[in-house]
């Protein structure tokens, strides 16, 4: 067990402040509904949900997500049967081992524990191509699951339907606050995203993909991307899936890609996917990536 103070996340969920409280309680959990104890925690992250890395007494890795309340189990189900349809593709992402149910009074859901490499000395352009292939893949396997209906609440990043700040997904966040003097041109140019979002936007059958495409989210082996982790997905028009991405996939600091970087994503995912965008749905996925980068900086 860990001796450490619990996480800020844990602190939110368990209402603990020592590690070892909720070391107990994943065990206690773990033998009564996967019959097996926890012989070593791996690992434990998460800043919306509670994740932890664990190999279970019989050796089976595996990662328990403790799910932020209120989870919508319509949404989890859904990103569960998106998960089986992507691993039976044999798209590499983790596949669902048990859940979404609840333990106690928590929701959690139980995958299984991919491992892989960072990029290590691979060319940014090469990281830059392969995010975007996988990308495309993705929503390529994606298009056969009808799930758009089922994605809902979608994650706070991606809801621009409303203007500049959607409700953020945290108490920390105050967006009713005016915006500090000198800062408004954030407010402009969100807003304005929003508003070319809203009107390209078109009623043809939404597909699914990944909300937090960046390098934290993926392992790299040989050059393409052999691990998908924290399928968070959302459901929207494709232009608008790849342009958000495009503006997270190098989110290594707060800064994020440059423009450059950001088109370049976006012709590398335009070359993989079938097709090619036209102007409108090139026009959607540039403003997608404006309302990312200058959103989700401050709600994630």
């Amino acid at each position: 067990m860990s001796a450490e103070g619990a996480s800020g996340i844990e602190r939110f969920m368990f209402g603990v402040e020592r590690a070892e409280d909720v070391d107990t309680w994943l065990n206690d959990q773990t033998q009564r509904h996967l019959s097996r104890s926890i012989d070593q925690i791996l690992f434990r992250a998460g800043r919306v949900d509670a994740v932890y890395g664990l190999r279970l007494s019989d050796g089976e890795p595996v990662v328990v997500k403790v799910h932020r309340p209120p989870a919508a189990m319509s949404r989890l189900r859904a990103v569960a049967d998106c998960q089986r349809h992507l691993v039976e593709a044999g798209y590499p992402c983790a596949g669902p081992l048990w859940g979404p149910a609840r333990w106690g009074t928590h929701v959690v859901s139980v995958e299984s524990l991919l491992t892989c490499g960072g990029p290590a000395d691979t060319e940014p352009a090469a990281i830059r191509a392969a995010m975007a292939t996988s990308l495309a893949e993705q929503v390529q396997i994606l298009r056969q699951v009808d799930v758009a209906d089922r994605l809902a609440p979608p994650p706070a990043w991606t809801v621009y339907r409303h203007g500049p700040w959607p409700a953020p997904h945290d108490v920390l966040f105050d967006f009713t606050r005016p915006m500090p003097a000198g800062w408004e041109w954030v407010d402009e140019l969100a807003g304005k995203a929003a508003a070319t979002l809203n009107t390209l936007h078109h009623d043809e059958r939404l597909l699914a993909g990944h909300a937090d495409w960046h390098h934290g989210n993926v392992g790299f082996g040989d050059g393409r991307i052999a691990a998908v982790y924290d399928l968070d997905l959302f459901a929207d028009n494709e232009p608008v899936i790849a342009g958000m991405a495009a503006a997270g996939y190098a989110k290594t600091t707060t800064a994020g890609p440059r423009p450059e970087e950001v088109t370049a994503f976006l012709a590398s995912y335009d070359h993989a996917h079938p097709g090619s965008f036209d102007l409108r749905e090139q026009r959607q996925a540039l403003a997608a990536a404006t309302w990312a980068i200058r959103t989700t900086r401050v709600v994630r």
